[in-house]
């Protein structure tokens, strides 16, 4: 091949993996933007992207050493460009694999969505068995890599053949993990309070919407406080309510509910609450069984004033 026509290639190519590049980040900036401006109400689905975009970041991360290595092997001496050649050529097979996994992935999803659409099955349920499938081959995995890795150390002569299926395999869990990490973090969301209705002279419900995007958390925690103003503590706790996922809770002063839409819907009764500021801490944990090391939690706090109405205190 002569010089021109290798130039040619690598142009081909550089060109090739900048435009994989530039639609792996603009897929990954529209969930991620998706993920959080949006109350997400299918924990199931929410799963399923989780694992999309952490292939994503993979894709994006591969993608990235493909360019530096390729990049470098422009400028390297004769004596380390083939092997830099060799080594991008082995991250470009794994580059161009995963979008071709991703479009299976995206099609099984569908496919499974559809089907248990019409079948009327429980999308969580199929979930759930797809995670205790994962689990057990993870479990099995790793119990064949410690047989081999136990064969290896006491035969020499298969050594030099385990040990690089050995160091790919953490590799790629080290990678699935950290991606799948990173895909947690960017689509765990925001989380807000809003007053609805405002306290007034003669209004005794206050209204208040709690909206947590990203990925939906099971249960919200709301502290009450009023103003303290004869101890070191700014605000003493008066009263605190957990909204469930379904059904109403209430408490002394509060009531709440999560409806269909996946926002939080909290009132307050203050015929009883005396005029004063109060704060209203709310908080979620999110944590899913299968990964207790993926939780995080978060938290909004509202500051209002209940005016002097009659038969207040």
């Amino acid at each position: 091949m002569s010089e021109n026509e290798d130039g040619r290639t690598r142009f081909e190519e550089l060109t090739l993996v900048l435009t994989l590049l530039v639609g792996s980040l603009t897929a990954l900036f529209k969930i991620v933007e998706y993920f959080n401006s949006n109350v997400i109400i299918d924990e199931s689905i929410a799963l399923a992207i989780v694992f999309l975009t952490a292939f994503l970041l993979i894709e994006v991360l591969l993608l990235l050493l493909f360019l530096l290595f390729k990049g470098c092997s422009l400028w390297a001496p004769k004596e380390h460009k083939e092997r830099l050649d060799e080594i991008s050529s082995e991250i470009g097979l794994y580059m161009f694999g995963i979008p071709i996994f991703l479009i299976l992935y995206v099609l099984c999803l569908t496919i499974v969505i559809l089907l248990m659409q019409y079948t009327g099955l429980s999308i969580r349920l199929s979930i759930i068995w797809m995670e205790r499938i994962t689990n057990y081959i993870l479990i099995i995995s790793l119990v064949i890599i410690l047989i081999l890795v136990i064969v290896a150390y006491f035969l020499k002569v298969i050594r030099p053949i385990i040990v690089p299926v050995v160091s790919g395999f953490v590799i790629v869990v080290a990678a699935v993990i950290g991606a799948s990490l990173g895909a947690f973090l960017l689509l765990s969301g925001t989380y807000s309070i809003d007053m609805v209705d405002p306290p007034g002279n003669s209004a005794e419900i206050i209204s208040f919407t709690i909206t947590d995007t990203g990925i939906p958390s099971g249960r919200c925690f709301i502290y009450l406080h009023k103003a303290n103003y004869s101890s070191e503590t700014l605000f003493n706790n008066i009263d605190n309510i957990i909204i469930n996922t379904s059904g109403e809770n209430s408490s002394k002063y509060m009531r709440g509910e999560k409806r269909s839409d996946g926002i939080y819907y909290l009132f307050i009764n203050t015929s009883n609450l005396p005029s004063d500021y109060y704060t209203l801490d709310c908080e979620v944990t999110f944590k899913w069984p299968w990964s207790s090391f993926l939780k995080r939690k978060k938290l909004d706090t509202a500051i209002f004033y209940i005016p002097y109405r009659n038969g207040t205190s």
